[in-house]
């Protein structure tokens, strides 16, 4: 289980402690992982309080789920 030490109700589940050590540096650092994996993203947002952040998050989760035109693809 991952959680924000400020704020004990935003937290998060992972089936495995490597995936939570990467979702803990990432949001400490405000990096937007790598990975497709929605339910990743998902955690990622659940753990922040940081609005920018979550923005980004967001926006990756939109271009995933085709809702959103990567700038990046071509035509």
């Amino acid at each position: 289980m991952v959680y924000n030490p400020h704020n004990f109700k935003l937290h998060t589940h992972t089936r495995h402690k490597r995936i939570a050590v990467v979702i803990k540096n990432n949001v400490e650092h405000h990096r937007v992982p790598k990975s497709k994996d929605l339910r990743m993203l998902y955690s990622h947002i659940r753990v922040t309080t940081n609005k920018n952040y979550i923005r980004q998050i967001e926006e990756k989760i939109a271009i995933l789920t085709g809702q959103r035109q990567s700038f990046n693809t071509p035509a």
